[in-house]
């Protein structure tokens, strides 16, 4: 299998952003251990939700899920939510998958040594599959599928490369966003991840954003494929065919592109600094969740604003399906924390426990916010 070209496991990952390189020279070295200035954020150590007012107003605390200290989690790379609300976290600190129940009991580590034995893995992400199945993606290693009791299944195919992020089609099918400095593109896949064709290709090169493992890629109930690219403020919008349909959203008031940033390519030694310097003078791209139906959240970064007002240091904006903004205001929050995912209805995120609290409740929290629009959205 071709070795996927991304940070290794011993990079420093936030779980928020992360620069990845293409090769292994001092420069590169460097730039794997770029964190943004998100990663300065305190944990979140209490269930009570003290930031923005207007995060509040769109969303209310339904409940906390306390994960069992069995395994305990020490940093949440990606986060997936199966049926019947099992829980399933990348943990990039341990190195593992965790399966969790919907109460937050561990059901088990997974391992592929049933498929693999002796495999001492890197996982990237693990997602469950349309088919209830879970997927998990490793650093330069073989990719596998694993039951959705998560017991090793079998292995992808040779030929398939890791994409820098994940979805699927409502049929099945595996999409995946690439990003190089050749170009960027989504990729259709069966489910085996073998290509069945691309679309969204960018001919001019990725640049800086083939260094940031950064944005989203989801799709809805009729096929549309919704991609947020981790240097654009807009949602790319595409059809089932793959015919871009729009740019979806307006750009927030807060949102700050990168400019003049430097030749990722110049074997300059500076590259690193400067690039640091870049991003922590901008925003990023983070996620876009189909939250309902007919509902996108979109989720920013603003660095630039992590050191006078970490209170707006995370923006959220609300669009419907063809990108027309929801609200009439702009949510930014900081103290709220980064939200891990959202859907049916549902934004999740991580509490952190109190280090000075007994071992036996240390366990890891995810709260769930239920999205509770003021009545003029809900007409």
């Amino acid at each position: 299998m071709t070795p996927l070209k991304t940070a290794s496991a011993s990079a420093v990952f936030s779980g928020l952003l992360v620069l990845v390189c293409c090769n292994l020279d001092p420069e590169a070295r460097t730039i794997e251990g770029m964190q943004d200035g998100i990663a300065a954020l305190p944990a979140v150590a209490r269930g009570t939700v003290t930031g923005s007012r207007a995060f509040e107003e769109f969303f209310r605390l339904a409940g906390t899920i306390t994960l069992s200290s069995e395994a305990p989690v020490g940093q949440v790379n990606d986060v997936d939510i199966g049926p019947g609300g099992s829980i399933l976290i990348t943990d990039g600190r341990a190195r593992e998958v965790l399966l969790f129940s919907g109460d937050g009991r561990l059901i088990r580590r997974l391992s592929a040594d049933a498929c693999h034995p002796g495999l001492s893995w890197s996982p990237l992400m693990a997602r469950f599959t349309p088919a209830g199945e879970i997927l998990a993606l490793l650093d330069g290693q073989p990719d596998f599928y694993f039951s959705g009791s998560g017991t090793c299944q079998e292995r992808m195919d040779a030929a398939f490369l890791p994409p820098r992020l994940l979805g699927f089609t409502i049929s099945g099918s595996i999409l995946g966003y690439y990003a190089n400095p050749a170009e960027s593109y989504i990729s259709r896949m069966s489910p085996s991840g073998k290509e069945i064709t691309r679309f969204g290709q960018t001919m001019r090169g990725a640049g800086l954003a083939s260094r940031i493992r950064s944005g989203e890629l989801v799709t809805d109930h009729a096929g549309f494929v919704y991609l947020l690219p981790p240097l654009s403020p807009h949602v790319h919008k595409y059809d089932r065919h793959g015919r871009l349909v729009g740019l979806l959203g307006p750009t927030p008031s807060y949102y700050r592109k990168i400019t003049g940033a430097p030749d990722i390519a110049a074997g300059n030694p500076a590259v690193a600094e400067m690039l640091r310097d870049k991003l922590n003078a901008a925003s990023i791209s983070a996620n876009v969740f189909m939250l309902s139906r007919d509902t996108l959240l979109v989720q920013y970064f603003n660095n630039y604003k992590a050191t006078e007002r970490p209170d707006e240091q995370i923006g959220l904006m609300l669009l419907d399906t063809q990108g027309n903004p929801l609200i009439d205001h702009e949510i930014q929050t900081g103290n709220v924390g980064k939200l891990l995912l959202a859907r049916h209805g549902l934004a999740y995120r991580a509490v952190h426990p109190e280090r000075d609290l007994p071992e036996e409740m240390l366990g890891f929290k995810i709260e769930m916010y239920r999205f509770a629009p003021p009545a003029r959205l809900r007409q």
